[in-house]
């Protein structure tokens, strides 16, 4: 039976229907809630693909983060990016647009405080996930395997205030990224390059 054919994946999309058209209604909390079910649902789903169906595996990740949004839990959806990728279910390409789609929407809550500051349960995970990246970038596929099922089995112990806490952080390495960038690649300013001598400006 294909992925698709699931039970819970023809349920998830049932119930997504169900809350397009109480959102075409105005009766958008009605179908936020409903979305949020259809997403648990389809990332249930995702997670119990076998990588040897790469193509469905993605297909319904992004799938369960675009339902995700609907529900506006964009602190699940922006941490599920991360996870997928870091699993293999898609890849940053695949996922780029829907990311960039959350960060610009979501509000970040005052209650999160400063980044860097992770619960135990969240820094867990954290840890854990960044420990399955570096192995994958090192090409051990079958090391990284071992580590899959037990970050899953973290990922489903996060609260929703470590998800946010984890997308926070997120978004806070990323803006540092952008600012290292934006640093590396300025142009310098004509007294600048004059203050760095010749060879700088030729």
């Amino acid at each position: 039976m294909s992925s698709f054919d699931d039970p819970r994946s023809r349920e998830s999309e049932e119930t997504a229907f169900d809350a397009e058209r109480l959102e075409r209604a105005g009766k958008l909390e009605e179908a936020r809630a409903l979305c949020a079910r259809a997403a648990l649902l389809e990332e249930v789903v995702t997670a119990d693909v076998p990588p040897s169906q790469p193509r469905i595996k993605m297909v319904l990740a992004t799938s369960s983060i675009a339902l995700w949004v609907r529900a506006a839990k964009f602190e699940r959806a922006l941490a599920l990016v991360r996870h997928y990728i870091a699993i293999g279910a898609a890849t940053e390409e695949d996922l780029a647009e829907l990311a960039e789609q959350i960060r610009s929407r979501w509000v970040v809550p005052t209650e999160i405080g400063a980044p860097g500051q992770l619960d135990e349960m969240a820094q867990t995970y954290w840890d854990a996930r960044e420990d399955v990246e570096w192995k994958r970038t090192r090409g051990g596929d079958d090391a990284t395997q071992q580590g899959l099922s037990g970050l899953e089995q973290l990922w489903r112990k996060l609260s929703d205030k470590d998800l946010a806490a984890i997308s926070f952080e997120l978004m806070s390495i990323d803006a540092s990224l952008d600012r290292t960038g934006e640093f590396l690649f300025e142009e310098p300013l004509p007294q600048d390059v004059a203050d760095m001598g010749p060879r700088t400006g030729r």
